[in-house]
């Protein structure tokens, strides 16, 4: 979670896929079409990376494709000249809920969107660690019926219910977040680092305290033949879209 006040998350569907933003990660290029995240050097600031997770519909189904994502935000926590704010616009459904949850900011796009943890209809739970997060961003009674119902929400509701901070158009979202960078990086390091760490330290702790056991609980989970079935099906009706767009 140290990587929440060192880089800036674009998490996004549609147009854009799922993006991680970043600052200086240089391993993956943007010539590489092989690879599943993509790098660009931001414009008007200096020292910040785009990093775009560019294979589409899910890219988190994939091992590959989180490795890669691992080993870019390692390289963002082991980087301490880096500072953050972080950001979500598009569609943000499962991990990519996950991550803007996890975030500082929450920028989402205007329009047909949705936001929301959906691994409860796969017959996933969701997380301890991750519906705590939940629950300190929304509430716990909202919490527990979103996470219990996997239930997906749209931008304007998931801005009444604080999920997300601001919601503006999808050409607007990354210069809206151009504009909230100066407002972070306005506050001394030491101190937003503390509040931020203090709020979330003794959930970081249980979690690294159990994250060998959580780990063997999830694949044992994902293993069971009703979850199996379930994945299936939802891997082949995202290829079925897929193919409709191509054609």
């Amino acid at each position: 979670m140290n990587m929440i006040r060192r880089s800036i998350l674009n998490v996004e569907r549609g147009r854009r896929i799922v993006g991680v933003t970043l600052p200086v990660i240089r391993k993956f290029s943007d010539t590489d079409t092989n690879s599943f995240v993509s790098v660009r050097e931001d414009k008007d600031i200096k020292g910040l990376s785009i990093v775009t997770l560019q294979k589409k519909p899910v890219n988190t189904f994939c091992e590959e494709c989180l490795n890669q994502v691992t080993d870019a935000i390692h390289k963002v926590e082991s980087d301490e000249k880096n500072k953050a704010i972080i950001i979500t616009s598009g569609h943000s459904i499962a991990a990519g809920c996950a991550l803007a949850i996890a975030c500082d900011y929450r920028i989402m796009s205007a329009g047909d969107y949705n936001i929301g943890l959906t691994v409860t209809r796969m017959g996933i739970p969701v997380p301890f660690w991750l519906r705590s997060c939940l629950a300190d961003v929304i509430g716990t009674r909202q919490a527990e019926k979103a996470a219990s119902l996997g239930l997906l929400f749209k931008s304007q509701q998931a801005l009444d219910m604080g999920l997300v901070d601001e919601i503006v158009p999808m050409e607007q979202v990354l210069p809206t977040a151009r504009e909230q960078v100066p407002k972070w990086l306005e506050i001394p390091e030491h101190s937003r680092v503390a509040v931020k760490l203090g709020m979330r330290e003794n959930l970081i702790n249980e979690l690294m305290s159990k994250k060998d056991t959580e780990a063997e609980e999830a694949v044992d989970v994902v293993q069971l033949e009703s979850v199996q079935t379930n994945l299936r099906n939802a891997l082949e009706t995202l290829g079925m879209r897929k193919y409709s767009k191509l054609r």
